[in-house]
């Protein structure tokens, strides 16, 4: 049987580890030295080079940890292996083992010394010594009222190795130390910190070569360090001054408060200045639709190539919601002008179905055009905070959505190229042999403009309907995508939208004529088109109005009177089918209908005529100037109104009952 040295015990986090020798380990579960040499060397391959020259070495998840004390080798018992076939660790007696007289190392003797004495001698220390110097003062301490009589060398290397960082390196030094201390020498002169108390490294302080350096910094032609320090020495030199070392011109020059008081002359507007840039952190918006953000940034995936054999890259111009973070409305194209932006609000405002509280653009290329403006006039005028920035911080969540789809949700689009050229990060960007392979699939697959503007709806629409707890941490209790929290997110501030108002924001109008039957003809796209309303308020009262159409859908139109900026609704006019009169496929049906709107049409003139002469009054009449002028108006117009319709009368029905003309198409209806 093995004797005293069977087991060590040290102490970890004041739980007693157990290290089992390495003779009796043999002994008990027949192990040879070749096999117990090769376990050893696999696991010290897994502890760093910097860790292989301790006596007890770390801890790294293999297996048969071990260490190696006064020439011995012992082993971890928590890391002996026990699986089949051979189930060491089970063969092992813990309590027999424990029961028996075990030696504590003494580094296990040391760390239980300071948990017990360490604010005892953390009184002798100023109260900002650091900790790493009470721990080596009470291993110090353990070594003088422990230092054995025999074996006192052995005993002060293991005192060394155990590594604390103000003790001595040696043995002998550290034996001279605590000699020192026996005959009265203070703790505080034998464990310190090596250059605490060194007079030679006094601040130089010079008010005036403060001066020169600060200003020398916050120069705009931003110098060198190296080239700030040669002027001011010479400086310090032309005049009689001290001459400051390359050190202390460091020091200071790394000091947080010059960095700050200099960074803008230094910077300027740059994006190295805007780091130092003050900025006032505000609430989120409370409601949905209470603010959008529109911006457009470039849509980094590979070019195409355009109609005229160029290389094509797309902007994506977004509309987004603050509160919810979803995308309502976007557009693509080459550039960012009035038309794509537009064209992107008003999709956002027609998905969403209302006008928010407020609008953030930049001021981007066209915000000053006629149509742009028009625009912003006419939300205001509706009520909307119409607001203009040219700051990135105005936009904020905006540009952080812009980093989300790049680094969630383009990152495994075979087309995205990487982040913009001045981003630092370490992932930003594909490395060239990639980027060649890219533009090769793409040109041999003919990547062209659909194409990219279907990765770009993908990668959005993506981001819409992804739960915000995939991928954001700060996010992570949201279950629901940024469409599901617009969509059930309270909207208290905005303003509904309806066909009509839509229309008057985002379509083009022009101006046309009314005819008397209520038909516009017009071109549009270079396609002739027909138009007509049957409401006769609006036929019988404008001969011109303002027609309002969306390209997408030529089906239908809005009609508006306009006078100066302010514009109101007149009714809807539809497109005409036009009845085919000629041929074997005639549609005289559809030409009945037709003719028997018109006649709807003139009964409704008649009845109004009617209602007017019926107001007529023959006393108005005959009163002359002792009447009211606007009742003897009426009269009169509504009388020579009368008149005059009786003779067109008379003149139709004689022309009716001419047997000159005949009228196939009313003979023809006659018929059916």
């Amino acid at each position: 049987m093995i004797t005293a040295a069977n087991i060590l015990v040290s102490q970890v986090g004041g739980k007693p580890k157990y290290w089992i020798n390495q003779d009796w380990i043999k002994q008990q579960l027949g192990l040879s030295d070749e096999y117990l040499w090769k376990v050893r060397s696999v696991y010290k391959k897994s502890v760093p080079p910097s860790l292989q020259s301790r006596a007890y070495l770390p801890e790294t998840g293999k297996a048969w940890r071990w260490a190696r004390v006064d020439g011995r080798f012992y082993y971890d018992y928590d890391h002996i292996p026990n699986r089949a076939p051979k189930y060491y660790k089970a063969a092992i007696n813990l309590d027999e083992l424990t029961g028996q007289n075990n030696y504590q190392p003494v580094a296990g003797q040391i760390t239980a010394y300071i948990k017990q004495y360490y604010s005892q001698v953390a009184q002798i220390y100023p109260s900002f010594t650091p900790k790493d110097v009470i721990m080596s003062a009470c291993a110090f301490l353990f070594a003088a009222e422990h230092l054995p009589k025999r074996k006192q060398r052995y005993f002060l290397q293991e005192v060394v190795k155990a590594g604390y960082r103000y003790l001595p390196k040696t043995w002998h030094t550290l034996y001279k130390k605590i000699r020192a201390y026996q005959n009265g020498s203070p703790l505080t002169a034998l464990i310190h910190r090596p250059r605490e108390g060194n007079a030679n490294a006094l601040t130089y302080t010079d008010a005036e070569v403060e001066a020169w350096t600060i200003t020398l910094r916050a120069d705009g032609r931003n110098y060198t360090n190296a080239h700030i320090i040669r002027k001011v020495q010479n400086l310090c030199r032309l005049y009689g001054k001290p001459v400051p070392s390359v050190k202390w011109f460091e020091s200071f020059l790394a000091n947080y408060e010059v960095k700050y008081l200099t960074a803008a002359g230094r910077y300027g507007s740059s994006r190295l200045g805007n780091r130092w840039d003050s900025y006032l952190p505000v609430a989120p918006p409370m409601y949905a639709g209470d603010v959008w953000q529109i911006d457009a940034t470039r849509l980094n995936i590979i070019e195409h190539k355009k109609a005229d054999g160029s290389k094509g890259f797309l902007f994506m111009i977004t509309v987004i919601d603050v509160y919810s973070g979803d995308i309502l409305g976007y557009n693509f194209d080459y550039q960012e002008d009035r038309w794509s932006v537009i064209s992107a609000v008003k999709m956002a405002v027609a998905e969403a179905g209302y006008l928010p509280y407020e609008m953030v653009f930049d001021r981007f290329p066209g915000h000053n055009s006629p149509e742009a403006v028009q625009l912003f006039d006419e939300l205001k005028h509706l009520g909307v905070k119409v607001t203009f920035t040219h700051k990135a911080t105005g936009k904020a969540r905006l540009e952080r959505l812009y980093d989300t789809l790049q680094t969630v949700f383009m990152q495994d689009n075979d087309y995205y190229y990487g982040e913009g050229i001045q981003s630092r990060r370490y992932y930003a960007h594909r490395s060239p042999e990639y980027l060649k392979k890219l533009r090769q699939r793409a040109n041999k697959e003919k990547f062209n403009l659909s194409d990219a503007v279907n990765e770009g709806i993908r990668i959005i629409e993506t981001y819409r309907q992804t739960p915000y707890s995939a991928y954001s941490q700060k996010y992570k209790h949201i279950q629901l995508s940024p469409a599901q929290l617009h969509d059930q997110s309270t909207k208290a501030n905005v303003k509904p939208v309806s066909s009509e108002l839509l229309y008057r924001l985002f379509a083009l109008k022009k101006a046309l004529k009314l005819s008397r039957n209520g038909y516009i003809h017009t071109k549009i796209m270079k396609q002739e088109l027909i138009y007509q309303t049957t409401d006769y308020n609006l036929i019988s009262k404008y001969e011109r109005v303002w027609v309002a159409y969306m390209p997408e859908n030529l089906d239908i139109i809005h009609l508006y009177a306009r006078k100066n900026h302010l514009w109101w609704h007149l009714g809807e006019a539809r497109v005409v089918d036009l009845p085919q009169v000629y041929g074997p496929n005639a549609e005289f049906d559809k030409l009945a209908k037709a003719k028997q709107r018109l006649r709807q049409l003139k009964e409704q003139r008649e009845q109004a005529l009617n209602d007017i002469v019926s107001q007529v009054s023959e006393v108005d009449l005959m009163l002359g100037p002792f009447t009211r002028k606007a009742d003897k108006e009426s009269s009169e117009s509504a009388f020579l109104k009368a008149a005059g319709d009786g003779i067109e009368a008379q003149k139709q029905q004689n022309h009716r009952h001419s047997d000159d003309d005949f009228d196939v198409t009313d003979n023809i209806i006659k018929q059916l």
